[in-house]
């Protein structure tokens, strides 16, 4: 069972592992056109981590169900099989299941930790970090104004640096001003007033989120380079755009080099980081790259937009899959069904229901076994039927006999067609008196492909999981247990927004505990099974969902 958080965080990763390989390309496209521009778009690249494309796909599928677009389903699925390429049913079929479930939780859990474990890791180094740079702060001497920002001497720094996000501080070294020119320390000056001006730490701050969060994937880090090289190199540029000698700044980068070593800590630029020898060899030719025209702008911009637009698109032409699911109606009667699959009696009613089905108008339909027949049948649940379900567009397709594999290929041939259902009433099969325990991977998987099959076809209908009924083998009591030990397994199945769960069992016992043979006998035929109280029970218990989903 692949856990559906797992699939959206794989295809998150997948999506900007993408996003950031678009960027690769454009940075490429644009290499002539300075650090600035790369580091923008490495930037947008970290960025997108932070950015799940979810949210743009769902806007754009709730305008596509608005605006009924007329995509072609085929380009629909191949876009969506780029976009979300690690997404299967939310829930196991049965060929899938096995005896592992725990196992697989526990897998999952183990991974979950070992996540939180290395976050920590780089929360506390960070922590850390940032201890470092108050206790230089709290020590360092203010130095008389020579730049836009207050500027400090400390012994406890190693570069020159700029600390702080919204309020930086420039930090230097003590002893700095005797070691180096006037001309190399305003060079290094100007270039930390750089960092500045670009906001560098709060960029940084960006990024460090990412590395939190996504700490185990290499292209974070990766990323993270490549930005701590352009940076520097856009403050290269900006000091030598200033009209500094580029001898005298190399040179002053070059003596606080063997002076100081490079900062290690975090939310800091300073200005001996990046690949030395390039930027020492870039700075002594003068090369400065030709800025950006409008028209280079326009395009950088547009594929800006491309990006944002694009799940939103998907999200557009993802609904038509939908659609096309449903539409396309499948009448299969139940002399086509495989062998043995259907009894006599069930293969007799599902003829009626898909003939039902085809008429259309239809709001609230009832699938499940022998009780669900039953709400049909004289004396039992009829009345009940005319008096609740009468006046509303409601059908019950319940059967005896019907099996987890049998309702699914009757709802695969016909019995979800023709109709926009709002809810899908499952009753559920077995007795409610019976722990599901060791048997959960069995249920599960068997009802899974049942709520996929609707969702997939009726995917505007809530579902509404009803548990099976008491039938007098326990006391009130030893009923709950039971009952509330098994509603965790039903909640493998509810995520209670689109598939709901119920269990109306504690209404099946008198006060003093016993079970109430009124709502449902276990005396032999014809009066065996679920009562005319029951139903009016059943009946009451619906109704609240009925009267949100519905009316």
């Amino acid at each position: 069972m692949i856990s559906i958080q797992f699939q959206a965080i794989a295809n998150h990763l997948w999506q900007s592992t993408l996003f950031a390989a678009a960027a690769g390309l454009l940075v490429i496209a644009f290499r002539r056109y300075g650090p600035q521009a790369r580091y923008g778009l490495w930037l947008a690249a970290s960025a997108k981590f932070l950015v799940p494309f979810s949210f743009f796909s769902a806007a754009g599928s709730w305008f596509g169900r608005r605006a009924e677009l007329p995509i072609v389903p085929p380009i629909s699925f191949a876009i969506k099989q780029v976009n979300e390429p690690f997404t299967v049913d939310l829930l196991p079929s049965p060929v899938s299941a096995n005896p592992a479930t725990h196992l697989i939780e526990w897998v999952s859990i183990v991974i979950w930790g070992i996540w939180a474990f290395g976050s920590l890791c780089v929360v506390i180094r960070w922590v850390r970090g940032m201890r470092q740079i108050k206790t230089a702060l709290r020590e360092a001497s203010p130095l008389e104004p020579v730049a836009e920002v207050p500027v400090m001497l400390s012994a406890a720094i190693l570069e020159p640096s700029v600390v702080g996000v919204f309020h930086p501080v420039l930090l230097l070294p003590e002893g700095i001003n005797v070691h180096l020119t006037p001309l190399q320390l305003k060079s290094v000056l100007l270039h930390e007033m750089g960092h500045v001006h670009r906001r560098d730490n709060l960029t940084g701050l960006i990024h460090s989120a990412v590395e939190v969060l996504f700490w185990f994937h290499p292209l974070v880090w990766w990323i993270g380079a490549r930005l701590s090289d352009e940076r520097e190199r856009a403050c290269d540029e900006e000091v030598l755009r200033s009209g500094i000698d580029a001898e005298a700044y190399a040179d002053g980068i070059l003596r606080v080099c063997e002076l100081y070593m490079k900062s290690p800590l975090p939310f800091v630029t300073g200005v001996t980081g990046s690949n030395l020898k390039k930027r020492i060899e870039t700075i002594m030719i003068r090369r400065t790259a030709p800025r950006l025209n409008l028209a280079r702008k326009a395009v950088l911009a547009a594929a800006g937009f491309v990006a944002l637009a694009s799940p939103f698109a998907i999200g557009i032409v993802s609904v038509p899959i939908l659609t096309a699911q449903q539409t396309t109606a499948v009448w299969t009667p139940a002399s086509d069904a495989p062998k043995d699959l259907l009894t006599a009696h069930e293969g007799e009613r599902h003829d009626r229901f898909i003939d039902r089905a085809r008429a259309g108008n239809l709001e609230i339909v009832f699938f499940g076994p022998t009780d669900t027949e039953m709400w049909l049948w004289s004396g039992r649940g009829r009345s009940v039927w005319d008096q609740t379900f009468g006046s509303l567009k409601a059908a019950s397709f319940g059967s005896q006999g019907t099996r987890f594999d049998s309702l699914l290929w009757r709802m695969q041939n016909g019995e979800l067609d023709g109709y926009q259902a709002k809810i899908v009433v499952l009753q559920g099969f077995g007795t409610g008196d019976q722990s599901i325990g060791d048997r959960q991977a069995e249920f599960v998987a068997g009802y899974a492909p049942i709520i996929a099959e609707i969702r997939a076809r009726q995917p505007q209908a809530k579902i509404l999981l009803s548990a099976a009924f008491p039938r007098g083998q326990l006391r009130r009591e030893a009923w709950r247990k039971v009952a509330e030990a098994n509603a965790l397994v039903y909640a493998k199945l509810a995520d209670d927004k689109t598939v709901f769960y119920m269990n109306m069992g504690d209404r099946f016992f008198r006060s003093d505990g016993s079970h109430n043979s009124e709502m449902w006998t276990m005396s032999g035929p014809p009066n065996a099974g679920i009562q005319q109280p029951a139903f009016k029970v059943w009946a009451e218990e619906l109704q609240p969902w009925v009267d949100r989903f519905v009316r």
